[in-house]
């Protein structure tokens, strides 16, 4: 979960938001939720962890395609965030994009520091690998 740290004025309606909708999305309300993270970023789109949520819940809901836009800006906005990389490798996974997907991955790894590099990001990467590996070989 994203955690919200030093949030003030306008921010900070935004980031109350951001907050009410990973409860919605932990609840299971994410219609909810991608409403929320909405005004979040209506308020201020300056925060690229909105996005990545966003992204995330729309692809949860089956909406990949529109969660890449998303975790998209949120590479432009947070271009040193591992999550924001994550995110959109996850939704270029959704879509069979595997070897873009794995650049992403490969990103995220690489900006993530060392003392937080998860079995997440390596299991990613190695699916991503037999995935596309697997492919080739049908191919050939």
């Amino acid at each position: 979960m994203l955690q919200i740290q030093n949030c003030e004025s306008a921010e900070s309606t935004a980031c109350e938001l951001f907050e009410q909708a990973i409860q919605l999305q932990h609840e299971g309300n994410l219609d909810g939720a991608v409403s929320l993270l909405h005004q979040a970023i209506e308020i201020y789109p300056c925060d690229h962890r909105f996005f990545v949520e966003l992204s995330n819940v729309l692809c949860q809901l089956g909406m990949s395609s529109r969660a890449e836009k998303f975790a998209r800006t949120a590479t432009v906005l947070g271009p040193a965030d591992w999550c924001s990389w994550f995110a959109l490798s996850g939704t270029l996974i959704e879509q069979g994009l595997m070897v873009e997907a794995q650049q992403s991955a490969i990103k995220a790894n690489s900006v993530c520091p060392a003392g937080l590099r998860s079995i997440f990001t390596q299991n990613r990467l190695t699916f991503l690998s037999n995935f596309i590996n697997s492919h080739e070989e049908v191919a050939a």
